[in-house]
């Protein structure tokens, strides 16, 4: 063991050594690294092309910097333009609108002053009150009513609808009233407008007239004013006045506004309905109904203006409230026709771009063309020689920049050929040394490899053997172990064995009582089994016993039954034998039923031993059973015995076998000792002899690598050369 610890130790020793060659050798071959030459393209590989912004679309691109300039000032005065005529578009349309709406206020002021005074009449109110004055009648009232409306230009038709009586007056031949009118227009929503607007409302739908209109009578849009009568010296009801406009009127003041292509113009009552300039889209939703009407209507200016989005346009939105008459003029001017103008500036600036853009591109195309096409001569040229064929000349007679570059390039190829010469004649020149170094180093090197290969055979069978010899002894040493092993275990088996003898005696004692008792429990059963039989046969008997104790109480009931008639026959005087025989036949009754209940007992009994009698019957049989395997577990237990005083003697065999091995066992590691101890001596001189030839063996590596890269080097300059043309 101590020499196996040894030569792990020396092998441990000698790695580090190992390991600093293999440090000079790396140092060694990172010199020839830093005189590597700088790799040539292979012939035939276009270079990857780089991304670049070419001259003519510079040019170009400096040309178009005005053009941005031009396109931002269109821009800038497009948007003050569009501004101020939107500014004076709105200024204007507002004053149309006001002068409109004030235009109406003096119509529907007409209107009002006309129902004023025929609501004030006295004549008519007193007529209507039932105090008419002396020669007015209904004809009167209807004439003067009709005569006053004539006079005004701005009314068509006028109504009266008195609360009481039925005395109506229409100047329409195609509205006629019935008796039920006051009760009819109390349920109208003009009635809540007058109601809710203190005496008077303007509506552009009235709903009573339209009751009592003919069918088929075309009825243009147009506002009514109602206006509640009373006498203002009672303080009394009359009834209620309607005044209907010309239709005329109100188109003619709505058809001189032209605010523009799709502008809206309405005029709103105070029933929210609307009267248009022109019909609304199919389908759009009427002004009064939007949001931004309902908002308007929460503000107290007299007028205002906003960006509001009708119908999914955009539009510019102003109105105006007819003085204190409540009605509302409102206009929406879509932004697109506000801004038609400005769109016309917008197109002029597009097309002066376009001009400016045409014109720079053509300027820009023609100098960039005559650039490009000097720099394609060049780049042509260049091209060639950057594929090796440096016979090529540049020809360019432009006389600016590019004629100049021209020349350079020229004299740089002529220099660039003359280097090319000098370098294929040396490169040649090196092929040749490099190949002599080549042949010389691989002489020497196969010298040194058939020495080298003969010591590491040496080695090789050196250590072997030193291995086999310390294996040896290692196995000897394991076998020894192992002998002793067997040993101890052949003493304890021993023990072991002498120990079983004494177990498997008592164990063939104990089987042998357990048989005794085995057969000594079958005798018991058996006597029980005889006893049950016995029993059986008593209780039969008892059956008999009881067959007895049955007649005998049958015929006691016979006699009691007899007993019983002789008793009623006695009479009075047979009355106590009665007594003694009711209780005989009760004692008789018990006797029965006693003798049934210990009939059904004694059946119990019977199946519980026939029951008892199969169970012992099998329990008979098992034990017979126990008997045999009994008799084959003591011929076990003696086979057992046997074999155990055979074991004993092989047992001492094996441990007189076992001294002599260990005998021979010593003396075979003095000579494996022996053996080993000239192996490490062959194996330390081996070693040595190997680490010089291995010295040398690296120094001719490090030699034939020179040489090897010195021919790679010189093969690659002749490639590298080969790939310029220097002769026409």
């Amino acid at each position: 063991m101590s020499m196996k610890l040894e030569r792990k130790e020396k092998v441990q020793k000698e790695k580090p050594k190992k390991e600093k060659v293999k440090k000079v050798r790396i140092k060694k071959e990172k010199a020839p690294k830093a005189a590597k030459t700088p790799k040539v393209k292979k012939q035939g590989q276009k270079p990857k092309r780089k991304f670049y912004i070419g001259i003519s679309a510079k040019i170009i691109g400096a040309f178009f910097v005005p053009v941005v300039f031009l396109i931002g000032i269109g821009i800038f005065s497009y948007n003050q333009t569009a501004d101020a005529l939107m500014k004076l578009y709105e200024t204007s349309t507002m004053q149309i609108v006001s002068k409109s709406a004030d235009y109406m206020e003096v119509v529907l002021l007409d209107v009002e002053t006309t129902s004023y005074e025929l609501a004030n009449d006295l004549e008519i109110v007193n007529y209507y009150d039932g105090t008419p004055g002396e020669g007015i009648d209904y004809a009167y009232v209807e004439h003067k009513i009709s005569t006053r409306l004539g006079l005004d230009e701005y009314i068509q038709n006028g109504y009266f609808i008195p609360i009481n009586g039925n005395e109506h007056i229409s100047t329409n031949p195609d509205v006629v009233f019935d008796s039920s009118a006051y009760e009819k227009l109390m349920e109208t929503e003009d009635y809540v407008q007058v109601m809710s607007r203190n005496r008077k409302a303007w509506l552009v739908d009235s709903e009573f007239l339209t009751m009592y209109r003919k069918e088929g009578v075309e009825v243009l849009d147009t506002l009514y004013l109602i206006r509640r009568v009373d006498n203002i010296l009672t303080g009394k009801d009359v009834g209620f006045l309607i005044l209907e406009m010309r239709p005329e009127v109100i188109s003619g003041l709505l058809g001189e506004l032209d605010l523009g292509k799709d502008s809206i113009i309405a005029l709103i009552a105070q029933d929210l309905n609307e009267i248009e300039k022109d019909p609304l889209p199919e389908g759009a939703q009427k002004v009064t109904e939007t949001d931004f009407y309902l908002q308007m209507l929460q503000t107290v200016e007299e007028s205002g203006q906003a960006d509001v989005v009708y119908n999914g346009r955009t539009y510019w939105m102003c109105y105006y409230h007819i003085g204190s008459i409540g009605n509302t003029m409102m206009s929406l001017i879509p932004i697109t026709t506000m801004l038609e103008e400005a769109s016309q500036i917008k197109n002029i600036t597009i097309a002066v771009v376009v001009v400016v853009t045409i014109i720079v591109i053509l300027i820009g195309s023609i100098m960039a063309f005559g650039m490009t096409k000097a720099m394609k001569k060049i780049m042509a040229s260049v091209d060639k020689a950057a594929k090796g064929d440096l016979t090529v000349s540049i020809q360019n007679k432009r006389r600016d920049e590019f004629g100049i570059l021209s020349e350079r390039i020229n004299e740089m190829l002529t220099s660039m050929r003359a280097l090319i010469i000098s370098v294929q004649d040396a490169s040649k020149e090196v092929e040749l040394s490099a190949s002599k170094v080549t042949e010389a180093n691989s002489t020497v090197n196969e010298a040194a490899e058939g020495i080298n290969n003969a010591i590491v055979q040496i080695k090789d069978g050196v250590i072997l053997q030193a291995e086999n010899s310390e294996n040896c002894m290692t196995s000897m040493d394991d076998l020894s172990v192992k002998i002793e092993k067997v040993a101890e275990n052949t003493e304890e088996i021993n023990h072991m064995s002498s120990g079983t003898k004494s177990h498997i005696d008592s164990g063939i004692n104990a089987m042998n009582v357990l048989s005794a008792s085995t057969e000594k429990t079958s005798e018991n059963l058996h006597t029980i089994m005889e006893e049950i039989g016995t029993l059986a046969n008593k209780v039969k008997n008892i059956d008999t016993i009881i067959e007895v104790i049955t007649n005998i109480a049958e015929q006691t009931n016979l006699l009691s039954l007899n007993a019983s008639i002789e008793a009623a026959r006695a009479g009075e005087a047979g009355r106590g034998f009665s007594v003694v025989a009711t209780e005989v036949k009760n004692l008789a009754d018990q006797s029965i039923k006693a003798a049934e209940e210990i009939q059904k007992i004694i059946e119990d009994v019977q199946k519980q031993s026939d029951v008892t009698a199969g169970y012992a019957k099998k329990a008979e049989d098992t034990l017979r059973l126990q008997e045999q395997d009994f008799q084959n577990a003591v011929l076990a237990f003696n086979s057992i015995d046997d074999y155990v005083m055979k074991l004993a003697h092989d047992i001492e065999v094996i441990n007189k076998e076992t001294a002599s091995i260990e005998d021979a066992k010593i003396a075979t590691l003095q000579s494996v000792r022996g053996i080993t101890a000239v192996a490490e001596k062959n194996t330390e001189v081996t070693e040595i002899i190997d680490e010089s030839v291995e010295g040398q063996k690296k120094e001719l590596e490090n030699l034939s690598h020179y040489a090897d890269e010195l021919l790679s080097v010189s093969n690659k300059l002749q490639d590298a050369i080969k790939q310029f043309k220097v002769q026409m």
